[in-house]
């Protein structure tokens, strides 16, 4: 058996405000962790099983009712810690886009004559229905 009892302890609820407050690489770490432990734990349950399906009887009844209790629990708090992680790389991809706008909007400003720069804006906002005065119809 390769599961130790602090694999089997049970993980509190995670708050979503600590949840927050954790930076993405601390997230991604406690995934690596979770994922350790949970496949150790899921291997043993496994193994229990095979022997239960020879003995008729499991070795250990508690222990093995408690692991899998505990892989369980890990595997809902796996897809609290990858929901949030999807979350934020979402919200950073979100983030990037809007920056490179602002950007190429600075660069094309102070490359091209305010005519042309005036032109391009214009066809934008014809282009997505935002000229003043216009309303969008749904």
């Amino acid at each position: 058996m390769r599961t130790t009892d602090s694999d089997l302890e049970l993980i509190k609820e995670l708050d979503p405000e600590q949840l927050r407050n954790l930076s993405t690489k601390v997230i991604e770490e406690l995934i690596g962790a979770l994922n350790i432990q949970k496949a150790r734990i899921d291997s043993d349950v496994h193994d229990a099983q095979i022997d239960y399906r020879e003995r008729k009887t499991y070795a250990n009844p508690k222990w093995f009712k408690k692991a899998v209790a505990a892989s369980k629990n890990k595997g809902v708090q796996l897809q609290i810690l990858h929901r949030e992680l999807g979350d934020r790389r979402r919200e950073e991809k979100r983030e990037d886009t809007l920056r490179y706008e602002r950007t190429f909007m600075d660069v094309a400003k102070t490359q091209l004559k305010p005519e042309q720069y005036e032109t391009i804006v214009m066809e934008a906002m014809l282009r997505c229905d935002m000229l003043p005065g216009c309303k969008k119809e749904f």
